[in-house]
């Protein structure tokens, strides 16, 4: 197996498992309106958009759901076709070859992959609990190394020959990863005609990793010129921290809801554990021949503290581990929406999110606006929505619940973050269910 599809192979994983943004839905329902959920969650689902909506009227007595998944991938320049493409590297004609490489913008390519895995959620009453699981990460890959993986070493480029960028090659090569168990819990009470809510976090984190290509050593030899990439991952393990939500919502009558939230007004959350370095160095037999499973256990046995580790190593990661803990903490983010229900069992709602700090435990976008649209049926109810950066990315999505059973899809383009031509997709599932009987 060739390492082009030892790495297309990651990547592909990558785009189908990595919390959303919190401007992006989390839950199915939320997902199928386009994310314009905030003034619409009711019981369990209060949670996740705004505890205060769980003391409004008509909530049921008790919810729960157990598991939902959310999941989204983005990627810039190349698309999931290419990725399956360079899984098959050696079937690939020249020109297919070119196109794919003509695709990677100057920025290079990158691919932003997202998941949050609800374990359990329920409420009784006006409580709340919930346990999360989420895990974020992204990669960037630079025109240079693609063409690597595409071409090998070219020995004219090498010479000078239009020449690799080894500057562009380190500083788009870089990728970041995080993941932590969110523990949950709210209570909503109704104060005259506004309900008031608030929901305490516990986080613990698992771990967080600063990784990339670190050094470029060029081999000028008349039979095996070489271009040797080294590649480093700073990790640290543990993490311990709190956050903190409120919200108010108020139903001026009965068929319309206004609801807003700041979610993690408050949020403590730090990486304690000693710093790790892994390395890895890729050369010209690693881009065609490398086994991907001698490159991982490599990788993995690298494991050591970086106070341990080659001196050499140790300049060139330097920036890794600078870096490892800036933007860690979850960013405050503040949610507000309207909800509009016809007796004919249409629900019309709208909703604005962002964030109010940078935080890189976030998603592609930091912000959106949205609309979004459920009816109910007979058996069934369907759900569509459109949502915006409020630049030039959108997200159209759709779901449906049936029964227990809730499926929500989302597909997304535009651009983020002076990333052209990014695309991606969420899809999110669960089982969930609650009581016939409502609270006044």
């Amino acid at each position: 197996m060739h390492f082009t599809r030892f790495m297309a192979s990651c990547a592909a994983a990558a785009a189908l498992v990595s919390p959303l943004s919190a401007q992006l839905a989390t839950t199915p329902r939320a997902l199928g309106m386009g994310g314009a959920y905030v003034a619409v969650a009711r019981g369990q689902e209060a949670v996740f958009q705004n505890p205060a909506n769980l003391a409004l009227p008509g909530n049921p007595h008790a919810s729960a759901a157990a598991p939902q998944v959310t999941l989204g991938a983005t990627i810039n320049g190349l698309t999931f076709g290419d990725l399956n493409d360079l899984r098959s590297f050696d079937e690939l004609s020249d020109e297919r070859r070119a196109d794919i490489l003509g695709r990677i913008p100057d920025e290079g390519t990158a691919a932003e992959v997202d998941i949050r895995f609800p374990v359990f959620s329920m409420s009784f009453r006006r409580a709340l609990f919930g346990v999360s699981y989420n895990l974020t990460g992204r990669h960037g890959v630079a025109r240079d190394v693609v063409d690597l993986v595409l071409n090998g070493v070219r020995p004219l480029r090498l010479l000078g020959a239009n020449a690799y960028d080894d500057d562009a090659i380190v500083s788009q090569s870089q990728g970041f990863r995080a993941s932590y168990l969110d523990f949950a819990a709210g209570y909503a009470h109704r104060v005259g005609p506004v309900s008031l809510g608030v929901t305490g976090h516990y986080l613990r984190g698992n771990r967080i990793v600063r990784s990339g290509a670190v050094g470029i050593d060029t081999v000028l030899s008349l039979t095996a010129p070489d271009l040797r990439v080294t590649y480093a991952g700073v990790g640290r393990k543990g993490a311990t921290g709190f956050g903190l939500d409120l919200g108010a919502a108020i139903q001026p009558m009965p068929s319309l809801t206004l609801s807003a939230a700041v979610a993690n007004v408050v949020n403590t959350l730090e990486w304690t554990g000693e710093p790790e370095i892994r390395s890895l160095t890729l050369s010209r037999e690693n881009y065609r021949t490398g086994d991907p499973d001698q490159l991982r256990n490599e990788y993995a046995a690298s494991a050591r503290p970086l106070s341990k580790a080659d001196p050499v190593l140790a300049a060139r990661a330097r920036g890794l581990a600078d870096d490892l803990d800036v933007g860690t903490t979850i960013a405050p983010t503040l949610r507000m929406g309207a909800a509009w229900e016809a007796r004919t069992g249409t629900t019309v709602a709208a909703s604005y999110q962002g964030e109010l700090s940078e935080s890189r435990l976030g998603g592609p976008w930091d912000r959106s606006l949205g609309i979004g649209v459920q009816q109910r049926v007979p058996f069934v109810t369907l759900r569509a929505g459109l949502s915006s950066d409020l630049d030039s990315g959108t997200m159209l999505g759709g779901g449906l619940s049936l029964g227990p059973l809730h499926l929500g899809a989302a597909r997304l383009t535009g651009s983020s973050e002076g990333n052209s031509g990014q695309s991606g997709w969420l899809f999110t599932l669960g089982v969930g269910g609650q009581t016939n009987s409502r609270m006044n």
